[in-house]
């Protein structure tokens, strides 16, 4: 059986990466959130779902990496985090398996995405 992630809605919460956890040096940094928005006629709870042009297209960080860090300001890329199963209007739509990159550095923190589902409804592979 394929496993499965939840699938990204725009109440999911989507991370730029530049976060360190508790501990690390320098002091912790909570990741930026990154501002999605989505035309997507599917909807989970009300809230369209994600798909990849929904995400790479997002400009609006929050980054908080201090300085001298570059702080994200645009999703790169996108590499992996899409559904094989379920599509809307011809579109893959994205899943918490989400991976890509940002502009920002903050060594020796990831520069790539994070994200949590935002909802527990709907699941795909």
């Amino acid at each position: 059986m394929a496993t499965t992630h939840l699938v990204l809605t725009t109440a999911s919460t989507i991370t730029c990466g530049n976060g360190l956890p508790e501990g690390a040096l320098p002091p912790p940094v909570t990741p930026g959130l990154v501002t999605i928005t989505s035309t997507a006629v599917l909807k989970v709870d009300g809230h369209p779902v994600l798909r990849r042009a929904d995400i790479t297209s997002a400009t609006a960080i929050n980054c908080l990496a201090p300085s001298p860090a570059k702080k994200c300001t645009r999703v790169m890329t996108v590499t992996a985090g899409e559904s094989t199963k379920l599509r809307t209007g011809g579109l893959a739509v994205m899943l918490d398996s989400l991976v890509g990159t940002t502009d920002g550095t903050l060594s020796p923190a990831p520069n790539g995405l994070g994200a949590t589902g935002g909802q527990t409804t709907l699941r795909s592979a």
